[in-house]
């Protein structure tokens, strides 16, 4: 899970990085294909953080029960803190 994570993290990295060069690239080109390649990538800067954010969203409640992430570093102060309290 933790690559799968990984991957589209850097594969939407990737993406909201080179789609405005794209977006500036097509507007400053005047050819045909140059219109769809704006419009492709001024929808897709809108849309794929959307779609991650989503992903997110549905990967936090699907593993809510598996792991809980808030209280992830909380049990490991708590339990140096009993330790410390102990010596």
């Amino acid at each position: 899970m933790k690559n799968t994570k990984r991957i589209m993290a850097i594969i939407g990295i990737l993406l909201l990085i080179l789609l405005p060069i794209i977006l500036i690239i097509s507007a400053i080109l005047a050819t045909k294909e140059s219109n769809t390649f704006f419009v492709v990538s001024l929808y897709s800067i809108v849309v794929i953080p959307i779609i991650l954010y989503g992903y997110i969203l549905i990967n936090r409640l699907v593993n809510k029960d598996k792991i809980d992430y808030d209280n992830l570093f909380n049990q490991d102060e708590s339990k140096d803190n009993k330790n410390d309290i102990e010596k």
